[in-house]
């Protein structure tokens, strides 16, 4: 018998694990929402100000055909520590996306049945939302002073998509000033040292959501101005004017991540 689905943490497959281990679903629970409200001064209600995703559930059924007790349960235990630390969970029912996940339950090691069906519960907290493995890259050059524009239209179905971009110093001249900008959205940085001769500065947000900018192994969001948005901001399946502004020249390479219900 083959596996129904294909599950991977990080790369590594469940179904690799052993011949025996047959992944039978895949199952997406409803995500828990987040509504934060305030009261209405009208007739005694609540007007809702904030309304976000809390936590999204993926849930792993699995059999293992193994009839000995003891390697089944040897098995188990093997498939609870690939299972244990979570990582970027990807699908065969998902292709091309990934989730951010923790592993919630475990099955229980000292299962001996081996009809009996097993199963693993993935929960995504940080990042709540599916997203494409690979971006799509939008690569520009950029004159000294002058803004470069290119229209961005990032893929997904969430409400929003964020741009990350990696800018190359081209000139012979350090930069001190970059500004780059998504739809209504805009970071504005300077620094004397902020990007030397042949770097790269690298927007881009780590596996637990956090906003990075970072010169080699430098962080430079200290360089970031009070006026500047939280974030780079785009609408899935909508175009988006994207344009960057540099103090000399650079080669950027904007990218857009699309996020996924």
């Amino acid at each position: 018998m083959n596996t129904r689905y294909a599950v991977w943490l990080d790369n590594h497959g469940l179904h690799d694990l052993d011949e025996t281990i047959l992944i039978t679903d895949i199952q997406e629970a409803n995500p828990r929402m987040r509504i934060t409200t305030a009261d209405n001064a009208r007739y005694e209600g609540q007007r809702v100000i904030r309304h976000a995703r809390q936590s999204l559930s993926v849930t792993v059924s699995f059999l293992i055909r193994e009839y000995d007790a003891a390697r089944r349960k040897a098995l188990c235990t093997q498939v609870c520590a690939w299972a244990v630390n979570g990582g970027w969970l990807t699908t065969s029912d998902r292709p091309g996306q990934q989730l951010q996940v923790l592993c919630e339950s475990l099955p229980a090691a000292s299962t001996l049945h081996w009809t009996e069906p097993l199963s693993i519960t993935f929960t995504a907290y940080e990042q709540p939302y599916w997203q494409d493995e690979h971006p799509i890259l939008y690569p520009i050059d950029v004159a000294a002073g002058v803004e470069s524009t290119l229209t961005l239209m990032p893929q997904g179905n969430a409400p929003y998509a964020f741009l990350e971009a990696d800018i190359t110093n081209t000139s012979p001249y350090t930069m001190t000033e970059l500004s780059i900008r998504a739809g209504d959205t805009q970071f504005h940085l300077a620094d004397a040292a902020l990007l030397p001769v042949g770097e790269m500065l690298c927007i881009a947000y780590d596996r637990h959501g956090f906003l990075t900018i970072r010169s080699g192994s430098t962080s430079m969001l200290h360089a970031r101005s009070a006026a500047s948005s939280d974030d780079l901001l785009m609408v899935p399946g909508q175009a988006c004017e994207a344009g960057v502004t540099c103090s000399q020249h650079a080669h950027a390479v904007l990218k857009a991540r699309g996020l996924y219900l």
